[in-house]
Parts: structure tokens; sequence; C-alpha cells
């Protein structure tokens, strides 16, 4: 494992352990769970930008556009709307224990996205490192 994991890691625990307790309270008093989740997608979205881009990928650039930041954002909310879709509205399993474990998955697919295809690495010297 390697440094940017841990830090990509401990931030992600961070905002997903808070964005989910956001999640639980605005579902607590009365908005629609998928309601919910965009919500703290938007907001967590913004948050997560800029602590992933000045402590997780250090040494790393964004792309010019951010396009590939928001649309692998916006295929992992896409994956998770869906997943609350079918297991809660299709399977009626309960809407925090459907999110609780997206937001793990959901981390994961975000964190190899963005790891293989936004923030690159520009050293050199790492990039034969990490091919080793």
């Amino acid at each position: 494992m390697n440094r940017t994991f841990f830090r990509y890691a401990f931030n992600g625990i961070i905002l997903n352990i808070s964005g989910f307790l956001v999640y639980l309270l605005f579902t607590f008093i009365g908005i629609e769970p998928k309601v919910a989740m965009t919500i703290n997608y938007i907001f967590f979205l913004i948050i997560g930008f800029y602590l992933h881009k000045n402590f997780s990928f250090i040494g790393s650039h964004i792309n010019p556009s951010k396009f590939k930041f928001l649309m692998v954002h916006f295929s992992a909310y896409l994956l998770n709307l869906l997943l609350l879709f079918s297991m809660v509205d299709l399977f009626q399993f309960k809407h925090q224990y459907v999110q609780g474990i997206s937001v793990v998955f959901v981390a994961i697919y975000i964190y190899l996205m963005l790891n293989q295809h936004v923030f690159k690495i520009r050293n050199k010297i790492n990039i034969k490192n990490d091919s080793i």
C-alpha cells in the first residue's frame, strides 16, 4: 500500500462518517433517502475535492478542465442512487443499512477512478517506483 492510499483512506473515513451521519440526520427529519443522498453528494463533493487535492494526492495535478473529476463523482452518484433504488425501493431493505454499505463500495470505486484517471503523478521517479 502506498501513502496516497492511506491519505485517501484517512480523508475518506472522516468524510464518509460525517456524510453518513448527515444523511441519517436528513432522513430522520423526514427528507426522502435519495434526496438526502443527493444533497450529501453535492456538499461532500466540494469538501472532498479540496481535501483530496491538497492532502490525499500530494505531488499530483488535476486535469485542466476538472471534467474527469466531475465525471468520476457523477458516475459514483449514479451507482449510489442505483443501489438505493434497487435495494430500498425494489427489495425493501432499510435505507440506513443500504447507504452504510454503499458508502464503502462507492468510496473504493472513487479511489480507483481518481487515482488512475484524475490525479496523475507528474514526477517520473514516482511513476517508475509505482510500476516496480
